[in-house]
C-alpha cells in the first residue's frame, strides 16, 4: 500500500512536469500595428514591435517589452519580413505566433494579416 505522502509528491511532480514551458506550444499575440521595425545588425534579419503587449516565447526570452525577432535562420524568414513590412506600409494589423528566442527576443515563427483563417 502506498503512503499518502508518496502519492501527494508524485501528483506534484506530475504538476511541474505538465505546466513546464518545454512542453507548453507557441503563444499567439494579439492583433496589433507595427509601430517600429529594425533591420540587421551583422545578420540578414528583422525586428520590430506592435501597439500590443508583447507575447513572450514559452521559453522566456531575456529581453521582453522591446518587440520580437526573426532568426534568419528559419524557413519563411523572408516571407515573415515581407508581411512585417506590408503591414506597415498598409496600416495593416498583424498577429505574431512566437516560440523559442532569437536575439534575446521572442522568437517570430508565424504572422497573421487580416481575419484569422483558422
Amino acid at each position: 500500500m502506498r503512503s499518502r505522502p508518496r502519492l501527494v509528491v508524485a501528483a506534484a511532480l506530475a504538476a511541474g512536469l505538465w505546466a513546464s514551458p518545454a512542453l507548453a506550444g507557441p503563444n499567439y499575440s494579439a492583433f496589433g500595428h507595427v509601430i517600429g521595425i529594425e533591420t540587421g545588425w551583422r545578420d540578414d534579419t528583422m525586428g520590430f514591435k506592435l501597439d500590443v503587449p508583447t507575447v513572450n516565447s514559452p521559453t522566456p526570452c531575456k529581453i521582453m517589452g522591446a518587440g520580437y525577432a526573426l532568426d534568419p535562420q528559419d524557413p519563411g524568414v523572408k516571407l515573415h519580413q515581407s508581411v512585417v513590412l506590408s503591414a506597415f506600409l498598409a496600416g495593416r494589423k498583424i498577429r505574431v505566433l512566437v516560440d523559442g528566442c532569437a536575439y534575446d527576443k521572442p522568437r517570430v515563427i508565424g504572422i497573421g494579416i487580416g481575419e484569422p483563417i483558422y
